[in-house]
């Protein structure tokens, strides 16, 4: 059963990484209703995802994403965004996300 939905949206592209959260304990005892869903939502359309996740979260409690429990449905692993103004990162430094996590980088002088 489907618990959750994150939706975010890739700025340079406007495609849009999904987030599903399923009150599961795997990926297996997901199926066949997350196929189902993936498939139905690719179909509507196809071209607006940058990406599809799924995180299976069984437990109580009022934890979201479960860590390491995710899985790449569809779509890109990683997924871009600029980020401006100093802080810690710095100037035209980007951001990487994957599984909920995020990575940065200095690409400025790459």
């Amino acid at each position: 059963m489907l618990r959750y939905v994150q939706l975010t949206v890739e700025r340079t592209t406007n495609k849009v990484t999904c987030s599903l959260v399923w009150n599961s304990d795997s990926y297996k005892n997901t199926q066949p209703n997350l196929s189902y869903l993936v498939k139905e939502m690719r179909r509507l359309d196809d071209d607006l995802w940058h990406s599809i996740w799924v995180n299976c979260n069984d437990g109580g409690g009022n934890v979201i994403f479960k860590e390491g429990k995710w899985d790449r449905v569809y779509g890109q692993e990683f997924s871009r965004e600029e980020m401006g103004g100093g802080g810690e990162i710095g100037r035209g430094a980007k951001r990487r996300v994957m599984n909920g996590s995020i990575g940065s980088e200095n690409l400025a002088h790459s």
